[in-house]
């Protein structure tokens, strides 16, 4: 009585799809809005465009959950029983990616991050490519300077076709992720290449050619995407290649995909 109202819960913070659905319609969009989403139209407000509006932030579990429970209502078992035999290897994958956090073995952690994002996405998907990218970074960190130039140039080199586009598998839809993603793994791979030597030959150079293909994507086309994406921190920090691969397996990847849909409007 005189109180303040009670918060609903944010979107990850939703416990089942039970919780979700027992929130009434006024709650979603205060929770959606609390996340920074953008609202629909008063006209197109409803329990189901707000729960799609908030579904690539809440839980993984909760996710699966409200995936599993559509399939079902709309008679699709076929569709219900392969999103549960998908998420039984996620789980063990996850479960997997939790132990090696846990025991500080950082290096399989990332291996099984990028496990999880193959499980999730296409081959040649801005997100996957990045996570490739990042389980290079953790490979120079751990010292192992070869198996890192190998990752860093398999995923620049994929980056690179998905920003050009009309690459098989890709969509054009995927770019300005796929530009972000490219022009930091590009400088961290410039980054390794100038501390390391190959036959006691410095890779400077080498470096620098990869610096100057930095800076010439920053000047391109999509320079006001990566200037967005440097600009806001909640954006830098998810697509610019500093959230931590165990972090991707949760809500990591579709906040990725939510901010790309972000930028490719601007």
């Amino acid at each position: 009585k005189g109180g303040l109202a009670v918060p609903p819960p944010l979107p990850w913070e939703i416990g089942s799809v039970a919780e979700l659905r027992q929130m009434p319609l006024r709650d979603k969009a205060r929770s959606a809005m609390a996340a920074g989403l953008r609202l629909p139209r008063p006209r197109g407000m409803s329990d189901q465009s707000l729960e799609s509006l908030m579904e690539p932030l809440l839980d993984e579990t909760v996710r699966r959950e409200l995936r599993i429970s559509r399939a079902l209502a709309a008679g699709d078992a076929d569709l219900a029983a392969e999103l549960e035999a998908r998420s039984s290897r996620r789980t063990a994958l996850l479960a997997d990616l939790r132990a090696a956090v846990t025991d500080g073995r950082f290096g399989a952690a990332a291996e099984a991050a990028a496990e999880l994002a193959k499980a999730y996405l296409p081959p040649l998907h801005p997100c996957l490519l990045g996570s490739v990218a990042r389980l290079g970074l953790v490979m120079a960190e751990a010292g192992d300077a070869i198996s890192a130039e190998g990752l860093y140039r398999s995923a620049t080199d994929d980056l690179a076709k998905v920003v050009a586009g009309g690459a098989d598998g890709t969509q054009a839809s995927w770019r300005p992720a796929a530009s972000v993603e490219l022009h930091s793994s590009l400088l961290a791979y410039a980054s390794l290449l100038s501390r390391i030597e190959w036959n006691g030959k410095s890779r400077v150079a080498a470096a620098a050619a990869l610096y100057s293909q930095a800076q010439q994507l920053a000047a391109g086309e999509m320079a006001q995407v990566l200037a967005t994406a440097a600009a806001r921190e909640h954006v830098s920090g998810v697509a610019g290649g500093a959230v931590e691969m165990w972090y991707g397996a949760t809500t990591g990847l579709d906040m990725m995909h939510l901010v790309w849909q972000q930028l490719d409007t601007k």
